[in-house]
């Protein structure tokens, strides 16, 4: 499993989707209708889940290693306009262990996560878009 973050507003835009308090989400792939991710739009903050161990990816499995590839690039392709940041659900575990269970639905939260996630070890996460502007990463 790896997560997936971005800022909710401009997921729900892309979407075409009207603003909500929570969405839950599964987007298939069209390039291959067996990859798709399952997401939770809270708040500010827009996660997306896939069934990939983020362990075999760094461990270059190569079929795990396409499936991340196709997935990449899939969202890339559907959220080119938005801030889009591929993350080890080990990060997202650790930061929301000693959250409040509503924390995405804080801006200043969303925010400190996405500071927080960009200051760890770039093994454990990536930009996957070019738009949009990286917390500083310090």
């Amino acid at each position: 499993m790896y997560g997936v973050a971005a800022e909710a507003n401009s997921v729900l835009q892309r979407l075409g989707l009207p603003k909500r308090p929570a969405y839950l989400i599964s987007i298939k792939l069209p390039s291959d209708p067996r990859l798709h991710v399952d997401g939770d739009i809270v708040g500010s903050l827009a996660v997306f889940r896939t069934g990939i161990k983020y362990s075999q990816f760094l461990a270059g499995h190569d079929a795990v290693v396409q499936q991340v590839t196709l997935l990449d690039k899939a969202l890339r392709d559907i959220f080119s306009d938005v801030l889009v940041l591929r993350f080890d659900e080990y990060l997202y575990e650790t930061w929301a262990a000693d959250k409040a269970e509503d924390w995405q639905e804080d801006p200043a939260t969303c925010e400190a996560f996405l500071t927080w996630l960009c200051r760890q070890e770039t093994l454990h996460w990536a930009a996957l878009t070019r738009s949009g502007i990286l917390p500083n990463s310090g």
